[in-house]
């Protein structure tokens, strides 16, 4: 299912097999756009074929998303786009954050134009110029973030 906030992923995080019970814990990752109880009513009625499978929501968290014309966005995109020389938009992608935990918080990383996003990939890496640009463009955001108030 893919909307123009992404798509609906889904990964197997863990098995349980307990008294003869298998428990499948899934993880996914919901775009902003579509509820998690219809999502829970899908599972549930795509499940009704099946008497011995139960589908139960263990835990949610609500998705993080602050629209572009939100001033932080806006600020962090400015500093961003004139350090890079770039005219890029903000992008959301699927994924926890720990954003979440605060009010008005984004998470905020260093892909450039260009280069392949190895965020959290196998030999996860930064080129040492591109790592000094990310330092330079957190402390130029730090700065301006301060006079939010």
């Amino acid at each position: 299912m893919k909307t123009s906030h992404g798509k609906l992923t889904l990964n197997v995080g863990d098995f349980y097999l307990k008294n003869n019970s298998l428990q499948i814990g899934l993880n996914l990752r919901i775009p902003i756009t579509i509820n998690m109880i219809d999502i829970s009513t899908s599972f549930t009625k795509a499940l009704t074929s099946y008497p011995n499978i139960d589908f139960e929501t263990i835990s949610y968290k609500p998705s993080l998303y602050l629209p572009k014309e939100n001033k932080l966005v806006k600020t962090l995109c400015d500093i961003y786009n004139k350090e890079t020389h770039s005219n890029s938009e903000p992008i959301a992608i699927g994924g926890a954050t720990y954003a979440r935990a605060f009010d008005n918080c984004i998470s905020f990383g260093a892909n450039f134009p260009g280069d392949k996003d190895m965020c959290h990939q196998t030999d996860e890496f930064i080129d040492i110029d591109k790592l000094m640009l990310s330092c330079k463009i957190y402390a130029k955001a730090i700065l301006a973030l301060t006079d939010f108030g």
